[in-house]
């Protein structure tokens, strides 16, 4: 439509994972995480190398706010699991420079890369929403378009593209597997990977600007990961939200 633009982005899938991510000290009374935003830069950062030990707590829940049990999260050196109420506590975790990451893992959800500030001592809060792998279609030898997220996105395959773990090529349907952020969502930092900071080496950030985020995953029949064909590419669509297209 006039009220969005499209942008269109051609990846080579290496892994088939296209992406635009015991129960210690729960906090039952946890705070709202305090976010701290990002200077416009750029700015001066300390790359990955001074040692920073400090505790990361947090709530893990799914895209309509329920806690999500069971979920691996992982930083400093350290992993524990979240409890019934979704909490998590990492305590003296061994990060390096200014900022550190934390990965959350759930089966049947996308794994969720979080961004936080590196801050000697402290405890840092986080909350993130994990997003479903929801199957979106399943595409063949001759290759197809599949379109999702209300028409926000698309996803598109040549022919021939799909090889198994194995580097042989298959033969019959791929599962695909995808999610849209809408970088508009009152919840996208709770859901995005990262925390839009683009650093320049040596030591230059930038805070970027999100059009909208996807994360596409492909499995054969009996969920293996599936990967691309050398030479062969996948064509990625995103409209932009009509709120943004003046940026």
């Amino acid at each position: 439509s006039n009220s969005m633009k499209t942008k269109s982005w051609l990846l080579a899938v290496v892994t088939g994972i296209i992406l635009l991510a015991g129960i210690q000290s729960c906090k039952k009374d946890m705070a709202e995480p305090i976010v701290e935003p990002i200077p416009s830069g750029p700015f001066t950062v300390t790359l990955p190398n001074n040692p920073v030990v400090l505790s990361v707590a947090g709530k893990v829940t799914d895209e309509n706010n329920n806690p999500v049990v069971g979920a691996t999260v992982t930083g400093g050196g350290k992993s524990v699991t979240t409890n019934a109420q979704g909490f998590f506590k990492i305590s003296q975790g061994n990060f390096n420079g200014n900022y550190g990451t934390i990965r959350i893992e759930k089966v049947n959800y996308f794994t969720l890369v979080k961004t936080i500030q590196s801050k000697s001592g402290a405890t840092q809060y986080i909350i993130g929403k994990l997003s479903p792998k929801t199957l979106i279609g399943k595409v063949g030898t001759a290759g197809g378009t599949i379109n999702f997220a209300g028409g926000m996105a698309s996803v598109s395959f040549p022919e021939n593209a799909f090889l198994n773990s194995a580097g042989n090529a298959i033969t019959d349907s791929v599962n695909i597997y995808a999610t849209y952020l809408d970088p508009t969502a009152a919840d996208i930092n709770q859901r995005m990977p990262g925390n839009l900071a683009g650093v320049e080496a040596p030591s230059t950030a930038y805070q970027l600007q999100s059009y909208g985020m996807l994360a596409v995953e492909l499995k054969d029949a009996g969920n293996q990961t599936v990967k691309l064909a050398p030479g062969k590419k996948a064509t990625i669509n995103a409209n932009i939200p009509a709120s943004l297209t003046a940026s």
